[in-house]
């Protein structure tokens, strides 16, 4: 297995852990279209930045915002490593 889905794989896994049950104004409050996933640290990642270009959910009209290019970034709470 490369590094490259690995780290995609520790990602997904790590941002699953970091969901918590939220109403929206979608099922899926955001779509993207990931570039780039980067760990940090490398070896024991307890921090995640994805890169991509992404429409959020609208909360006011149950539409999409326009895609925009950006990041999202994600921390292991403490204590939860």
């Amino acid at each position: 297995m490369t590094n490259r889905i690995r780290g995609v794989i520790v990602a997904g896994m790590i941002v699953g852990a970091l969901a918590v049950p939220a109403r929206a104004s979608d099922p899926m409050g955001v779509y993207c279209i990931i570039d780039k996933v980067t760990l940090e640290p490398a070896d024991c990642p307890e921090r995640a930045q994805i890169s991509g270009v992404c429409a959020q959910a609208s909360l006011r009209d149950w539409t999409f915002q326009s895609p925009a290019r950006g990041y999202f970034y994600y921390q292991v709470p403490a204590g939860k490593e």
